[in-house]
């Protein structure tokens, strides 16, 4: 019997690995979409029916297994929808394909539904093995009471339902043991893949994940790029301190995800350079755009200890095709507009070379 047992127990667990393998391949997040919650409550269900093949038999003709546990897990987990999901079809198959001994009548599997669903309500913010502990002290009562009634004997009902007891805990504790350790490594894959694109002072694209935007922008449609510098903001650094450096970097960053749409890619290409790709827009467009950067950049008012420091930001313009054959060039052209309008008194917008007065080296 202890052997049917660790199947058992492995089984779970095995089911369990696979099923957040797959959820984490399909870009599912932790207790979030509806579309999670379905598929939390139909591979449960899979689970349940499944685990219900590895039953273990004793006197009397009674068996006891793992699906109620695989719901439960379900239930502590992604919530009552997806639980319901699963005992539903674990339901629907017990009860038309009825070729084994049940634990339980079908009328008990469905207080014991009701009664885990209220557990999780009144322990709702609680931690999970909480909730699944409490509900675990349910069901062995219930499985209890029907041991004795079939048996009639206490000693029985006593030992057998301590077997169970202990089975259910095990498995819900490495339960709940594996799913942490699948969210903590999908959290961590996901830090790393973060920290591996994107700036970490202001959560923006970095150079080298903006060069793959660049990469893949479509040359069917028109673009534009614009390049962005803080004004003296090596005389911020200067003056505040670093810290005061980089509350303004955040602090830009912050007016340019306000100002920017969905269309728009925004990335830290630099100390104090940040570029916009602008997606579907000509050239007024583009410098339309730039305006309004430039104007939320200089209405920014940005606090340090008892100062208050103002920002002023010069912009360079480019698009494709208007100004250059490809997108490569899109950077070296929004560049060289960065350097004119820096040159003729920043806090402006440049989108081509016009003025004689400015060599461009």
């Amino acid at each position: 019997m202890f052997l049917q047992m660790f199947t058992l127990v492995c089984v779970l667990i095995a089911l369990q690995y696979i099923y957040y393998q797959i959820k984490w391949r399909l870009g599912f997040a932790m207790m979030s979409t509806t579309r999670e919650k379905v598929l939390s409550g139909t591979v449960s269900g899979f689970m349940a029916i499944i685990l219900s093949f590895y039953a273990i038999e004793t006197q009397f003709d009674i068996t006891f297994g793992l699906g109620i546990t695989a719901l439960l897990i379900c239930l502590v987990y992604s919530g009552r929808v997806s639980f319901i999901i699963g005992a539903v079809m674990f339901g629907i198959w017990i009860y038309a394909l009825p070729y084994h001994s049940l634990i339980f009548p079908i009328e008990t599997y469905i207080w014991v539904g009701i009664l885990f669903i209220i557990i999780e309500t009144l322990y709702k913010g609680s931690r999970v093995e909480l909730k699944g502990l409490s509900s675990l002290v349910v069901l062995a009562f219930f499985f209890f009471l029907h041991i004795y009634w079939i048996s009639g004997e206490i000693p029985f009902a006593v030992s057998t339902t301590a077997l169970y007891l202990t089975l259910t805990t095990v498995s819900l504790l490495t339960g709940i043991g594996i799913i942490r350790y699948q969210q903590e490594f999908v959290k961590n894959v996901r830090l790393l893949s973060t920290q591996a694109t994107h700036d970490g002072l202001t959560g923006l694209l970095n150079r080298r994940s903006f060069d793959e935007v660049i990469k893949q922008v479509d040359t069917t449609k028109e673009s534009a790029l614009l390049m962005l510098d803080i004004d003296h903001f090596k005389s911020i650094n200067d003056t505040y301190g670093h810290p005061a450096g980089d509350a303004v970097l955040k602090a830009t960053a912050d007016a340019l995800k306000k100002t920017c749409t969905v269309k728009e890619t925004i990335a830290r290409v630099g100390g104090e350079e940040f570029a916009v790709m602008v997606r579907d827009a000509d050239l007024n467009g583009a410098v339309e755009m730039a305006e309004r950067v430039r104007a939320a950049i200089e209405s920014l008012k940005v606090k340090v200890d008892d100062d208050i420091i103002t920002l002023t930001t010069s912009i360079g313009v480019a698009t494709y095709p208007s100004q250059v054959k490809s997108i490569a060039d899109l950077y070296r052209l929004a560049d060289e507009h960065l350097y004119i309008a820096k040159k003729l008194g920043r806090n402006q917008v440049c989108c081509e070379r016009k003025q004689s007065s400015v060599i461009v080296e």
